[in-house]
């Protein structure tokens, strides 16, 4: 099998796969987020019903719209799918050669502009207010990340120091040296809470608000246009939980068995599959079943007070650090 086709066909199968487990995620959080709070819940299979549901109705364009309305669950899915093939679940990704941090960085800014390009072209007051709060979003939640990358990328050793498989060699917190450890926690942090933000759960939950302003961007959607933005949500669900253990917990299980071939691969995968439900679970079951939605300003007012500092920090201390050779 020729280079090429073997790239589709792993991008394929990776788009299928984060889809997949990023819907089922989303059915066990929800269960979970139910029981937690004394209910039964919906079924797991849920979000794959609503899904099938939704792209068996028809499209209803509200009067007004810009064509922007239709392209904009278009330009979501596709760059959330794009992002599932360039971040690994385990395996060794065949475009690690062809992007880098950088690429993933834009490819999440992206899928976040096509939710308010879609709000803003819908013509309701509802969703353009909901554009408005995922712009303040964007811009709160994206700039840790962005530094905590850029960081993580200054840790790590070699030449090839902005991409993910270099820096997913070297993860800070299983690092000899105390003060990386130190310095991968804090990023750690900021990383973190990047991920609320981009799922908009539990504190960060302002972008559609569905008591204020009736699911804010996506008030005007239906049909398969609602369905692609689901099912862009839920890659960004699973590619997002993944890329923090590629990032912080890359280990797989050669360091516990003695595996080799395809039973290894299997088990890696297994294995990326139990770190990447955890945190999920952490991030959003536990986290929206203990806190609930602030205001926008209030989100805001965290990041830019306590979270872009804290990561502004880090990234400085090891800047320092790492010049004067102490790491």
């Amino acid at each position: 099998m020729f280079e090429p086709l073997s790239i589709i066909l792993y991008a394929l199968a990776a788009i299928v796969f984060s889809l997949f487990f990023g819907l089922l995620f989303m059915g066990v959080d929800r269960k979970l987020y139910a029981r937690m709070q004394s209910r039964i819940g919906p079924p797991i299979l849920q979000p794959f019903y609503d899904v099938l549901k939704l792209l068996g109705k028809e499209i209803v364009r509200p009067r007004g719209a810009s064509p922007l309305y239709s392209l904009a669950p278009i330009f979501h899915v596709a760059t959330a799918a794009a992002l599932a093939a360039y971040v690994p679940f385990g395996l060794k990704s065949p475009l690690s050669h062809y992007g880098d941090i950088i690429v993933i960085i834009y490819l999440i800014a992206l899928a976040a502009f096509a939710v308010v390009l879609g709000g803003a072209a819908s013509g309701s007051p509802f969703s353009s207010v909901g554009s408005q709060r995922e712009l303040v979003l964007i811009v709160s939640i994206d700039a840790p990340m962005l530094v905590s990358l850029l960081t993580l990328a200054w840790l790590s050793p070699g030449f090839s120091v902005f991409s993910l498989e270099a820096i997913s060699k070297h993860p800070p917190l299983f690092s000899e040296n105390p003060l990386v450890r130190v310095l991968g926690l804090l990023l750690l942090v900021g990383v973190v809470m990047w991920y609320i933000g981009d799922i908009k759960v539990g504190i960060t939950e302002v972008e559609e608000a569905e008591t204020e302003i009736a699911g804010g961007p996506l008030a005007e959607y239906s049909g398969p246009n609602l369905a692609m933005f689901e099912m862009g949500r839920a890659i960004r669900l699973f590619v997002g939980a993944s890329l923090i253990v590629n990032l912080f917990f890359p280990q797989d299980l050669s360091i516990f068995l003695s595996l080799q071939g395809p039973l290894l691969e299997f088990g890696n995968v297994c294995f990326h599959l139990l770190k990447t439900f955890l945190v999920v679970f952490l991030a959003v079951t536990f986290h929206r079943t203990m806190f609930g939605r602030l205001k926008i300003s209030s989100v805001a007012s965290l990041y830019w007070k306590y979270i872009i500092p804290l990561t502004l920090v880090s990234s400085v201390a090891a800047i320092v650090l790492r010049s004067m050779g102490v790491i």
